[in-house]
């Protein structure tokens, strides 16, 4: 076959790409037309926040509970989109009646769902994820940001796709977390129907890295990952649960790579962080995150797929105040 289309190597991009959505197929049985491979979940939440400018003639409005993704949060106030906040629940739970109340009544653009959420690495219970899908107005887009690990049992990206294929749905997924891949930047972006697929497909970057698309492929056979990946964040969970209880340090349980500590009257994240950062451990404080996002200095944000590193971390927080100890 000549290709009089593409120069260079371009047919070569465009083959492994579509391998790469064969493999998402047949591992997940996605239908290939809705698969859109994409640089990360980054990358598809930029292609679907650049969208809606075409199909409103309005400042785009977009509805998510906060605390949130910092970086969606970010990418949104960039774009100068109206956004509707909703306060999680005080224990950091999705705040469902508020969230559904508001977004029946605003009827936004954007509907952001994040599950497992990032900072707090709380999930979305499946049964109030389908109440919001069930009144999800029907010009709405609903963006459900599956990125992070989830430890919990959950209803399948197909069956949600299946339920909701007259809506439009679309669900993010990434190599980054699960599987390791974080410096390929490689992810995927999945429809409900074909129709909202082909809109977003003029928005996606023209041709992805062809290594990170072989390694994405490859990697997709080791289900070993995500196991051990569950199994460190559970035992994560376990230090951290015995930590606070010895401390009071609150910790908010999480099911996912990433966790909320709010610290004690005597410790803020500024210096918890830059305590830390001289010892060559990084983390987001409270006072890095966007006003909108409700948090302040009492809180950080840590990294828990890794327990030896989590342990290194309480150390170290135990040695910045000794007062903690019980």
């Amino acid at each position: 076959m000549i290709d009089l289309k593409h120069g260079e190597r371009y047919p070569e991009v465009l083959s492994v790409n579509l391998d790469l959505r064969k493999a998402i197929s047949k591992k997940y049985g996605f239908k290939i037309e809705n698969i859109i491979p994409n640089n990360g979940s980054n990358g598809s939440l930029l292609t679907i926040f650049s969208s809606i400018f075409t199909i409103t003639n309005k400042k785009p409005s977009v509805i998510l509970d906060v605390p949130n993704y910092f970086r969606t949060v970010h990418h949104l106030i960039t774009f100068k989109y109206h956004i509707i906040p909703v306060k999680s629940d005080k224990d950091f739970s999705f705040p469902t009646r508020n969230y559904v109340d508001k977004m029946i009544n605003s009827k936004p653009d954007l509907v952001i769902l994040t599950t497992p959420n990032n900072p707090t690495g709380k999930t979305i219970p499946d049964k109030d994820l389908i109440k919001v899908l069930d009144k999800l107005p029907n010009k709405s887009i609903a963006v459900i940001d599956r990125t992070l690990t989830n430890t919990k049992s959950k209803i399948s990206t197909n069956l949600l796709l299946k339920k909701y294929n007259a809506k439009n749905v679309v669900v993010l997924h990434s190599f980054s977390k699960t599987y390791g891949l974080s410096h390929e930047r490689i992810g995927f972006a999945v429809t409900s129907n074909i129709k909202l697929a082909d809109f977003l497909k003029q928005f996606v970057v023209l041709g992805l890295n062809v290594h990170a698309m072989k390694s994405a492929i490859n990697v997709m056979k080791k289900s070993s990952l995500l196991k051990n990946k569950i199994k460190n964040i559970i035992k994560s969970h376990k230090i951290l649960t015995k930590f606070s209880q010895e401390t009071g340090i609150k910790y908010y349980p999480s099911c996912s790579d990433y966790a909320l500590l709010k610290l004690p009257n005597n410790l803020n994240s500024v210096e918890v962080c830059n305590f830390m950062k001289k010892r060559e451990i990084s983390m987001m404080g409270g006072h890095e995150f966007d006003k909108i996002q409700g948090l302040n200095k009492k809180y950080i944000r840590i990294y828990i797929a890794e327990p030896k590193r989590l342990k290194r971390f309480i150390a170290l927080l135990r040695k910045l105040n000794l007062n903690i100890l019980k």
